[in-house]
């Protein structure tokens, strides 16, 4: 009877070790599928003002096994001394939430696409390069600063025109990623 109870005891201890480590894995795999909170327009802080505002499309793809596109709008705001660059999706939603809060509203929206969660700025500080990444819903916002990094683009021979300008295309590999940009001599801009 005694080596019974010890049995059942151990077959329990098992099964609440594997419940745990299953609920575990389930956090966080959610965890990963979480988008990013909102940050509030209040605690933004006036840096430089922008001389120039670029909008432009992203084309991320979701994993390998697939062909699936994520497709992210970033706006890059160019100042005298820093520019910045930031998903339009999650700047909208900052501004829906931050509109709410001040009406008093407790439910906030999540936002349900895919964004980048970066907010990155290049000259701030001053020869820097500092990178805000939000967690996930309304976890903390991590940064760090970094020198800034040196792009090693390679010219192509294609051309094509964009809105009347003759553009040409060039390749960039950084950090494992791969990034086409299509640029003109008569946009002067770094």
């Amino acid at each position: 009877m005694e080596q019974m109870k010890v049995k059942a005891n151990l077959l329990m201890r098992k099964f609440l070790f594997l419940f745990f480590l299953a609920l575990l894995c389930v956090r966080y795999y959610a965890k990963a599928q979480m988008p990013p909170g909102y940050q509030s327009h209040a605690k933004y802080m006036v840096l430089d003002s922008a001389n120039y505002i670029i909008t432009y499309e992203v084309q991320a793809i979701s994993g390998t096994a697939t062909n699936d596109r994520n497709t992210d709008i970033q706006i890059l705001q160019i100042g005298n001394d820093v520019s910045k660059t930031y998903s339009k999706y999650l700047f909208d939603n900052d501004s829906v939430c931050t509109m709410l809060i001040q009406k008093g509203t407790r439910n906030i929206p999540i936002y349900q696409g895919l964004a980048s969660p970066e907010d990155i700025y290049k000259n701030h500080p001053k020869g820097k390069m500092t990178v805000s990444y939000r967690t996930f819903m309304t976890g903390p916002v991590l940064k760090y600063e970094e020198p800034m990094p040196t792009f090693k683009w390679e010219l192509l021979s294609d051309r094509k025109t964009l809105l009347n300008y003759q553009c040409q295309k060039a390749v960039c590999t950084f950090r494992g990623r791969t990034y086409i940009a299509w640029f003109t001599p008569e946009i002067p801009l770094s």
